[in-house]
């Protein structure tokens, strides 16, 4: 990001790849950012400061978002990198608010809850044709209600042959 002087804001993001906080992410997701940090430099490279803190920038963060609507998950992505971006430019005073707040992803499900919990023959009709380790692994799933990433990073040193402990 350039400075807040009515330079183009979004044009010069070295300012944020020197940032502890870009520091602080992965070398893949640093290179994704960078990618979509070029996108946005070329859709919206002209901004000043000025334009980033009207309310109207909303309206090109939407038209932005919209140009990569045939692919929802990148439109996604892109606007979480701006978010990010406009985010740390907020908290280091180089605009006053951050517009791409709020601004919903396309991908999503309209489907009510109801349609994603398993019911009772959804469940059986699966244990019937499951692996024996798979139905463990399902069961583990369902008793704990954890997340994918702590059911991966589980070690035999969590259960101590009564109970599972997981911190």
């Amino acid at each position: 990001l350039a400075a807040a002087d009515g330079a183009a804001l979004l044009r010069d993001a070295i300012a944020y790849y020197d940032s502890p906080e870009f520091k602080r992410l992965s070398p893949r997701w640093q290179s994704t950012s960078r990618y979509y940090i070029g996108l946005i430099e070329d859709a919206l490279g002209w901004m000043t400061v000025p334009d980033l803190n009207s309310r109207a920038a909303r309206d090109d963060f939407y038209a932005m978002r919209d140009a990569h609507a045939d692919l929802p998950a990148k439109a996604d992505k892109l606007m979480n990198v701006l978010r990010r971006l406009l985010s740390w430019g907020y908290e280091r005073n180089r605009i006053e608010i951050n517009h791409a707040i709020k601004i919903p992803h396309l991908v999503g499900s309209n489907a009510a809850r109801a349609d994603f919990v398993w019911t009772d023959e959804w469940e059986a009709a699966f244990l019937a044709v499951a692996k024996p380790e798979m139905a463990n692994l399902f069961r583990l799933a369902m008793f704990t209600a954890l997340r994918q990433s702590d059911l991966c990073a589980m070690r035999w040193t969590n259960f101590d042959g009564q109970w599972l402990v997981v911190k």
